[in-house]
């Protein structure tokens, strides 16, 4: 092969064949004339092989050869190409990124020859080049480059945090511009910005916490890491933000679990204290109330003992509804799901509503005609309806007006009762109505509210899989509207149910009622009711004693009424007792906490479950149907009547 002229020199020549970078010489028609040994290398290509092929047509992507042969055009014109880049293509049919510098070559008569070429293989640093760019787009921290005094460049999660969406927004820019005036630490943000810079320039890096703020407001917590760089002598600073947000909002939602967890076991520890106490509790007021009532038929009904009586026995209805919202708060009381008519339960309820508030305060009620049937218990939903009544006649000490309303409100798939109460009183201020719920918390004087009210409330409507919310302005009253799920269960029919009077005497017999109490307060108390009532009694302090009691009558013992928790031996135990030896006699139980484990699995025989405390004639009442229902299944079997085995 001849040389070209520029290469006739054997030092060049050989300086051109041993350097590192590939060299190459091509014709104006693109053929090769000169290949040197680290194109050989790079190639895969020995230089007789090379000699004469078309480099463009042969060794350039396709999709570069247009680009790369007009490049030459213009090269061959005259016009030097230096740091030129194109995608080589290798023997193997694999790729390689080189950079190159180009000049045209001449003969000896000034001839324009060719070009020739020197390049370098720049694959590697163009591959880090474009993992770097694919980690600097895709990456969820905000990363940022600084010089002089702003930012020079910023990748996709930075703008994403700061609400923006073209580079330029945040290029040239300080990002104190966007920043608030004041830190949530009280320092003022230019302050604080000096002061972290003059800390990354003492120690080289830095971290701190930032919050940014978006051009609409939204505050951006941001942990940032500075980390002072140079490049090509020049000074940099890499910055990176990690978004805070999410995590901010996590902490405040395990806060809030906490807070619950907290709550739910101080309810439950309520629960605990209203269960133990609630026993003993009932028990007193039974024999307050039982008594009460016995000394009520011995006094003239207008005279001022009769009326420090009725004190008394109001006072224990008081009392006894104390312990019920107590109960009902820690969700200790037994509860009996049905469907039930909320209008109904609304209307029944007003006559006793009118006599609740004061005559400075008027009731008005918006309650449909037809039935609005929800699935509850109806004692608890009762409760519902007298706390928020009584809340409202609390609300308002100078009086007012309280509106009730009930509707059906949501699709007939999804239906819900909605009840409003509505008062005309004080209103709640915004800090107040957030603790509304909270167990023990009042805003009235002490002595004036036990500050459960709401809270049972809340957690009867919960219970329930309904909702209740409060809205109030100060100075305009208050709204607390309950929301309960329409049910679409039928009614229960209604059953003929005649309640006794405390005075109703019923007929004089020799049979007996086996009376199990170990409280004597309340045995007295309740064997003199049903003594009054024409009743003999027999007594027993627990059942191992009733045992014997009954052995010594089994003839006489007509019904059992006893106690759930007592020394020795509870009630439940002594009837299954009895239901061992074969006695069929009827069973009362009384208890002073109704959802005790006790009575979850109640022994056969067992007619009914009273709560204490109860009223005398609700006693009486039991008393009767228990024994009337057993002379009803004896007339069935054809036996005779008898308290013993059968």
């Amino acid at each position: 092969m001849r040389w070209p002229h520029f290469l006739d020199s054997e030092l060049l020549a050989s300086a051109m064949a041993t350097t590192g970078s590939v060299v190459l010489a091509l014709r104006p028609d693109h053929t090769i004339c000169f290949w040197n040994r680290a194109a050989e290398r790079l190639y895969g290509l020995r230089a007789e092989e090379a000699m004469g092929r078309d480099y463009v047509a042969t060794f350039i992507a396709p999709e570069q050869q247009a680009l790369i042969a007009a490049d030459i055009r213009k090269v061959l014109a005259g016009d030097p190409t230096w740091d030129f880049e194109d995608d080589s293509v290798l023997a193997d049919g694999s790729r390689r990124t080189l950079i190159w510098n180009v000049q045209r070559f001449e003969n000896a008569a000034g001839e324009v020859c060719g070009i020739v070429a020197a390049g370098h293989d720049i694959t590697a640093r163009k591959d880090a080049e474009r993992a770097f760019r694919l980690v600097w787009d895709q990456s969820t921290e905000g990363l940022l480059l600084g010089g002089g005094p702003g930012i020079i460049d910023c990748n996709p999660a930075a703008l994403a945090m700061l609400g923006l969406t073209d580079r330029a927004q945040l290029v040239g820019r300080h990002p104190l511009e966007f920043s608030p005036a004041v830190q949530p630490d009280g320092e003022p943000s230019s302050l604080k910005a000096r002061r972290m810079d003059a800390l990354t320039r003492e120690r080289g890096e830095h971290r701190f916490e930032w919050v940014h703020c978006r051009p609409d407001g939204t505050p951006v917590p941001t942990a940032v890491h500075v980390r002072l760089a140079t490049l090509d002598g020049r000074k940099l600073t890499v910055i990176a933000w990690h978004d805070l947000t999410e995590q901010r909002a996590n902490a405040e939602r395990e806060a809030a679990l906490r807070e619950q967890l907290a709550q739910s076991r101080k309810l439950d520890a309520l629960g605990h204290l209203a269960g133990g106490i609630a026993h003993d509790f009932n028990n007193l007021l039974t024999a307050i109330g039982g008594s009460v009532e016995l000394a009520m038929m011995d006094v003239p009904a207008d005279s001022p003992a009769a009326q420090e009586l009725r004190l008394a026995q109001e006072t224990a209805v008081r009392a006894s509804a104390l312990v019920r919202q107590l109960l009902a708060f820690g969700r200790q009381r037994d509860v009996s799901y049905q469907s039930l008519d909320m209008a109904a339960l609304v209307r029944e309820a007003q006559p006793l509503w009118r006599r609740l508030l004061p005559a400075s305060v008027s009731l008005v009620t918006d309650v449909p005609a037809g039935p609005l049937v929800v699935w509850g218990d109806p004692g608890q939903l009762e409760q519902v309806l007298m706390n928020l009544l009584v809340n409202a006649r609390d609300a308002m000490a100078s009086g007012g007006e309280v509106r009730v309303r009930l509707a059906a409100v949501g699709s007939r798939e999804a239906g819900r009762a909605c009840l409003e109460v509505v008062d005309t009183g004080a209103g709640i201020a915004p800090d107040v109505r957030e603790r509304v719920f909270d167990p023990f918390f009042t805003t009235k004087p002490v002595g004036s509210g036990t500050g459960l009210g709401l809270a049972v409330v809340y957690g009867i409507v919960s219970a329930h899989d309904g909702t209740v919310a409060i809205e109030s302005v100060l100075g305009e009253g208050t709204v607390v509207r309950v929301e309960l799920p329409l049910s679409s269960s039928p009614l229960p029919q209604p059953t003929a149910d005649g309640v006794a009077t405390v005075d109703g005497r019923g007929p004089a017999t020799s049979r007996a009622v086996l009376l199990v109490e170990d409280e004597p307060a309340v045995r007295g108390a309740l064997s003199r009711v049903l003594e009054r009532a024409g009743y003999a009694v027999l007594q027993a302090t627990h059942g191992a004693e009733a045992l014997t009691v009954w052995h010594a009558n089994a003839e006489r013992v007509a019904l059992v009424l006893s106690d759930v928790r007592m020394p020795v031996m509870s009630g439940p135990d002594f009837v299954r007792q009895l239901r061992g030896m074969g006695a069929r006699t009827p069973v009362l139980l009384m208890s002073g906490f109704a959802d005790e484990e006790l009575v979850r699995e109640l022994p056969t025989g067992v007619v009914q479950v009273l709560a204490k405390p109860f009223p005398s004639a609700r006693l009486l009442s039991a008393v009767r149907e228990a024994l009337a229902a057993q002379r009803r299944e004896v007339a069935t079997e054809g036996l005779p009547e008898t308290g013993g085995t059968g």
